[in-house]
């Protein structure tokens, strides 16, 4: 049985100040109000910011280099490829590449990729990000209007 996939979104890139500068990335379903959030070293929150405001070359010259080869992919990614959030792994959320209509991969394998990662590639691709149904239902919180504040990820 394929399983479903939820359509997600970067909603919001900041910084927890104090003793160990740590970065927050949260994502939305697009359709609805589930979220989930992940922690990251500073450097990685800036690069996902970079990328996600144009600015990454201004932040430091390696990423030329990763923006041309995107940019010489994305055809080929576009057409045939779902980037999909699959698993979480000590506290890391791991993504695939799969085959448009091809099965998720149940075992973690070479081929997964950061969340980090997968969030620029996402962006630069103009590909859509996606996680399964099942961590998503896993690991989601729901947020409506009402809501004041919500917890930080222990992940």
């Amino acid at each position: 049985m394929k399983e479903e996939l939820a359509h997600m979104e970067v909603f919001s890139v900041s910084e927890i100040i104090g003793k160990h500068h740590k970065g927050i990335i949260t994502l939305k379903e697009k359709d609805r109000n589930r979220y989930i959030s992940f922690v990251c070293n500073v450097k990685e929150k800036d690069r996902i910011n970079a990328f996600l405001t144009n600015n990454a070359i201004s932040i430091d010259n390696r990423f030329s280099g990763f923006r041309a080869f995107l940019k010489m992919m994305m055809p080929t990614l576009r057409k045939d490829y779902d980037l999909v959030v699959v698993k979480l792994i000590i506290g890391r959320y791991l993504a695939c590449l799969c085959k448009k209509g091809s099965e998720i991969p149940c075992l973690i394998n070479d081929d997964m990729i950061r969340i980090e990662d997968a969030i620029i590639i996402s962006h630069m691709a103009k590909i859509p990000l996606y996680m399964t149904e099942s961590l998503l239902k896993a690991q989601a919180i729901n947020i409506s209007p009402k809501m004041p504040m919500i917890a930080l990820p222990y992940t």
